[in-house]
């Protein structure tokens, strides 16, 4: 059984993080303090060890929103991977993975196979070679996995 934690992790938010250019400490959503690096600062008890930035908050709210994509498409639920990935194109513009446009693809292989959705799976394979997505595009859309 999932920790409750980890569980509201995998659950994403549909709240867009903030600018990643914000140098400003993020609001403890834990409420959970900051240990200084002082011998002299509180060290008993729950906390962070480094200050939670809005771009921690940021990454987060994106690795919740590949776990959700993930449990879609192991669910093979090519309508909620659609749902999902637009959220993540909203949240998350700038994408120099193209992770997004590879769940786009697989989702597009499990609504609708067949050679437009094959020959868009190809064209990403070949051309997206770091793609984290690449093996899942290999075997769902090119192997018919």
């Amino acid at each position: 059984m999932e920790a409750p934690r980890e569980a509201a992790s995998r659950r994403g938010s549909t709240a867009p993080p903030a600018s990643a250019d914000s140098t400003a400490l993020a609001a403890a959503v834990d409420g959970l303090p900051v240990i200084g690096p002082s011998p002299d600062d509180r060290h008993d008890g729950p906390a962070h060890p480094h200050p939670i930035t809005q771009r921690h908050v940021e990454i987060q709210h994106e690795n919740g929103m590949i776990a959700l994509l993930n449990d879609a498409m192991s669910a093979r639920d090519g309508a909620r991977m659609r749902e999902l990935v637009h959220e993540y194109r909203r949240t998350h513009p700038g994408d120099p993975n193209h992770l997004q446009d590879g769940y786009e693809i697989i989702a597009g292989c499990l609504d609708a196979p067949g050679e437009a959705s094959r020959a868009a799976a190809e064209g990403y394979y070949a051309e997206h070679r770091a793609s984290t997505v690449r093996r899942f595009v290999r075997t769902i859309c090119l192997e018919g996995g």
